[in-house]
């Protein structure tokens, strides 16, 4: 080999370097370019994740704030309430009482299981419910109805009729033995 050859092929070898390094340095641009886009989908993906779990949050608490009603009647004497839910309710209110005889400790009933309430001598209770005890969710009452006792009585007159259950035509009062009047 002559030296020429020597000094051409180190030339050659020298301008075939520069152009795979410009060869790459495009490859990189592109692969920038490939990673901004792979970076905008992945934050898309989390924004969609984040989204998504949010909505189902909203749902559970929706589901959980239904199966709370906002009303509960419950007869004088002992009442039991089961809800299953995992909340807690806090007593706020109790009406036709000038002031509550139930310490403070007592205040906050755990609404996951059965709960058995003594409700004698009030017409109503207000509860604020918070969801594990920490969310707000929704004000619930809790209303005493005066223990009814239904008789009937009367004369039948020859009507028939067919119903699913009891039909009350009228309500009246009467005087029984002792004298006392009755409803």
């Amino acid at each position: 080999m002559c030296k020429h050859s020597i000094r051409m092929s180190f030339f050659f070898k020298k301008k075939l370097m520069i152009a795979v390094q410009e060869r790459v340095g495009m490859l990189e641009l592109n692969v920038d370019k490939f990673d901004k886009k792979f970076v905008i989908y992945r934050l898309f993906l989390l924004a969609v994740l984040f989204l998504s779990i949010l909505g189902i949050i909203g749902i559970k608490i929706y589901e959980i704030d239904e199966k709370i009603p906002s009303v509960i009647y419950v007869e004088d004497g002992a009442a039991t309430i089961n809800l299953n839910v995992p909340a807690k309710a806090e007593m706020v209110d109790v009406a036709s009482l000038g002031e509550s005889n139930i310490p403070a400790s007592e205040m906050v009933v755990d609404l996951s299981g059965a709960v058995t309430m003594q409700v004698q001598g009030i017409s109503s209770c207000t509860f604020k419910v918070k969801l594990f005890g920490v969310l707000p969710l929704k004000d619930m009452s809790v209303r005493v109805l005066e223990n009814t006792e239904l008789i009937p009585v009367g004369v039948p007159i020859g009507i028939y009729m067919e119903t699913k259950g009891v039909m009350v035509v009228g309500l009246g009062s009467f005087e029984d033995e002792a004298g006392m009047e009755s409803i």
